[in-house]
């Protein structure tokens, strides 16, 4: 299962802690050197997770980031505090497929050697992603060159939200359906409680569009 990191924030860095210097710490950063401990924070584009068991033992952690300008998912870090536990695998590939269905595009990279990558090509492949191949891009430690792998899934048939809708719509068409009048039955938005919407930033929004107040 799949909850906030805030709520188990000591625990998570606790348990990085044991596993600073390791080799399935080089996985996790990207470079053999790196012994800095993720952060755990709020931030409004920032998604952080921690994978707990049935006994609500931390096992994992999960981490990216939402480009809100772009619809991209990036910035993936994942760790998995004790190695083939199937609830991390089940719980990180259900949220991957929810990322893909629901946001435009989907990114992440990988170490060559990384025995997990076998994994993420074939979810890759399986949602028509693109795996990119960098050379030489980190060393391991013995010092060898490793290669790293981009995978990128762009998700061309995504259907549009509410939110999506709205934000197509004309200054007037907005006002009145924030006002709770239904536009056009073939637009087939669900209700949104009005409640939930700011409608003096609305307001805003529409006289900075047309130059002028608008005419509900």
């Amino acid at each position: 299962m799949l909850k906030p990191a805030l709520l188990y924030a000591d625990e998570i860095t606790r348990k990085f802690a044991e596993h600073l210097y390791t080799t399935d710490y080089y996985y996790y950063c990207g470079y053999y050197c790196g012994s800095t401990l993720p952060k755990i924070e709020e931030k409004d584009d920032l998604y952080q997770y921690a994978f707990v068991d049935a006994e609500d033992n931390v096992i994992g952690f999960l981490t990216y980031r939402i480009n809100d300008y772009s619809d991209t998912v990036q910035d993936f870090g994942l760790f998995s505090f004790e190695k083939g536990n199937l609830i991390v695998a089940r719980d990180l590939f259900n949220k991957l497929k929810d990322l893909v269905h629901r946001h435009h595009r989907v990114e992440w990279c990988v170490v060559g050697n990384n025995p997990v990558k076998r994994n993420y090509d074939r979810f890759c492949k399986k949602h028509n992603g693109y795996i990119h191949h960098y050379h030489e891009t980190t060393k391991d430690e013995s010092g060898n060159y490793i290669d790293s792998f981009l995978y990128e899934i762009v998700n061309t048939k995504k259907k549009k939200t509410n939110y999506d809708k709205i934000k197509e719509m004309s200054p007037t068409e907005m006002a009145k359906f924030i006002a709770g009048v239904q536009i056009n039955e073939s637009q087939k938005l669900s209700p949104l409680p009005i409640e939930f919407i700011d409608t003096e930033y609305v307001w805003k929004l529409q006289e900075e569009w047309l130059g002028k107040e608008v005419d509900c």
